[in-house]
């Protein structure tokens, strides 16, 4: 299976991080409880979370559908494990 590379990734897991940090910040410097503030922190955390559990369902069902690839047998008296192991 192959995966071109991307800035998406990268952008997409430091907006979430750098927001659910602003976030945490907001609520540890807050004078007061702000239950407005727990809100948003609680759907921003459930956002981030469906969306990482959707996109590995989405993952695993490409890998299912993607084409095996099958490594070459190696009998158990090939030369190469008779130098890792002599009583092979």
């Amino acid at each position: 299976m192959h995966f071109e590379g991307s800035l998406f990734p990268l952008i997409r897991n430091l907006s979430i991080f750098g927001l659910r940090y602003g976030l945490a910040v907001a609520a540890a410097t807050s004078q007061r409880a702000d239950p407005g503030l727990a809100v948003v922190a609680t759907v921003v955390s459930g956002l981030s979370a469906g969306y990482f559990l959707g996109w590995t369902v989405l993952f695993w069902r490409r890998l299912a559908r993607a084409p095996t690839i099958s490594a070459p047998a190696v009998s158990k008296g090939a030369a190469g494990l008779q130098a890792l192991d002599p009583a092979l």
